[in-house]
């Protein structure tokens, strides 16, 4: 059986498990900055590639 409360965030915390929400476009920079600072070597430059944006026509108003 689980103990009562293991999937809050509070309760993770206390045990030591700390969690992050990031955008998954940030997720390889921060995970190599995070190995880099645990292993003690420089952080990484990380050079995102340039995303255009979507452009979405607008509804007409009747629909």
């Amino acid at each position: 059986k689980l103990p009562e409360g293991f999937q809050r965030s509070e309760f993770l915390l206390e045990h030591g498990a700390i969690d992050m929400i990031i955008a998954r476009s940030e997720l390889r920079p921060r995970l190599g900055h995070l190995l880099a600072q645990m292993m003690g070597l420089p952080t990484p430059v990380f050079v995102a590639p340039v995303v255009e944006p979507i452009v979405v026509p607008p509804v007409p108003a009747n629909v």
